[in-house]
């Protein structure tokens, strides 16, 4: 099971979300997530994380946000 699938299933049985609305919500989430991944990454992620997503700054392919996107497959 992916992670997204993962959230998929929290998302109806933790929220009480019908299928496709918790498709749409973690659709949403992930690409946020996508997005602002050294943002949510330097203040909330663990060590040594936070400072190589402060090293990265906005993204782009590479360091952290590369990272990111290789385990979620996107």
């Amino acid at each position: 099971m992916d992670i997204q699938s993962e959230f998929i299933q929290t998302l109806e049985q933790q929220a009480g979300l019908d299928e496709p609305t918790a498709n749409k919500v973690a659709e949403v989430a992930m690409n946020f997530g996508k997005e602002h991944a050294p943002e949510l990454i330097s203040q909330y992620g663990p060590e040594p994380f936070k400072s190589l997503a402060a090293e990265q700054g906005g993204g782009g392919g590479g360091g952290i946000s590369g990272m990111l996107g290789g385990l979620t497959g996107h």
